[in-house]
């Protein structure tokens, strides 16, 4: 323990890390109680209080700062010992059947997606957003039994065929935009793999699925642009023209980003922040507890080859501790 003395704004950051003096292992007290007297003195003499300092202290300090640290460390306890956390999947196109399939497996059908939400109203979840996740509070993510659903592109059959299931089940979704892009071209023209094409929600679409109230938008880049091919340089000013045109088509301001082919940057994560977004998703990477990096949260992959009973392990939210479990076994 020690006397930090006079709280100043050149000592606020020492006083804060050692609690103010009160963190000493030491059974010796290293006080200058002279030294102290005079601290006091001094402060009592100050007729103006620094206000910015007494800001940073009430904005650590209150109460309700602290009660959401302590809630923090008794959640992420949780997490730990019981291998759950709040189920965020990941799709992409929603197809009548499997014949409009494609080369990719990065869909699912129509009966599939309807025997998905089923299986999810079935286990007693609650679709939620991420809006809505952040007025929950993420230190409440385990009052009920939440679900996120997201669905990454914003394909045409998210309005046409996801809508009507969405509201069917009185269910919510976050759609992923590519902003510029009025099909998957990034697929179409890859020379290894070309896809079919398939295109992009537009404006009025878009439109109508913010005025259901089921849907949510984030961001995913103007032509789903791999970040990790960008330089540093460029990066600002691609995440900004996907801003400028993402508020422009929904009227929105995201609060959530998911990066094309789940490729993160340390970059990008900085740039996000910066921009205002509060979240953003990759795709089977990232910490298995979300509240350990929300720019880099894990999602749950969903293709169209999940058998019936697939859905079940892939909503439970314990999926991604026992795959995990079972790579690490498969490599010893």
């Amino acid at each position: 323990a020690k006397g930090i003395g006079l709280v100043t704004p050149d000592n606020i950051n020492e006083a804060m890390e050692s609690n103010f003096g009160d963190i000493g292992l030491k059974l010796k007290e290293n006080f200058d109680w002279k030294q102290i007297k005079s601290d006091i003195d001094s402060g009592l003499s100050i007729e103006a209080p620094n206000e910015n300092l007494r800001e940073i202290i009430v904005e650590n300090y209150n109460l309700h700062k602290i009660v959401e640290r302590i809630e923090e460390i008794y959640l992420n306890a949780f997490v730990e010992v019981t291998k759950y956390e709040l189920p965020i999947i990941m799709y992409h196109k929603v197809l009548e059947s499997k014949k409009d399939g494609g080369v990719h497996g990065t869909y699912v059908t129509k009966a599939q997606m309807e025997h998905h939400l089923k299986a999810i109203k079935k286990r007693g979840y609650e679709s939620i957003t991420f809006e809505e996740l952040d007025n929950i509070g993420l230190n409440h993510r385990f009052d009920k039994k939440y679900i996120i659903l997201t669905f990454d592109d914003g394909y045409k059959d998210n309005y046409s065929i996801l809508l009507p299931l969405l509201e069917k089940y009185k269910m919510k979704a976050v759609i992923y935009l590519v902003s510029k892009s009025s099909f998957n071209k990034w697929d179409v023209e890859d020379n290894d793999n070309p896809e079919k094409k398939y295109e992009i929600l537009n404006k009025n679409e878009i439109e109508l699925l913010v005025k259901s109230g089921r849907v949510e938008f984030g961001g995913h880049t103007t032509e789903h642009i791999n970040l990790l091919n960008v330089d540093d340089s460029k990066l600002e000013e691609i995440l900004a023209e996907d801003l400028k045109i993402f508020k422009e088509k929904t009227g929105k301001t995201p609060i959530s980003f998911a990066y094309p082919y789940g490729s993160v940057s340390s970059k990008a994560k900085e740039i996000l922040k910066r921009m205002g977004y509060k979240y953003a998703v990759a795709c089977d990477t990232g910490s298995l507890n979300i509240a350990e990096d929300l720019f880099h949260i894990r999602r749950v992959l969903i293709f169209n080859t999940i058998s019936k009973s697939g859905i079940y392990r892939k909503i439970s939210g314990t999926y991604n501790y026992r795959k995990i479990k079972r790579e690490n076994k498969k490599n010893e």
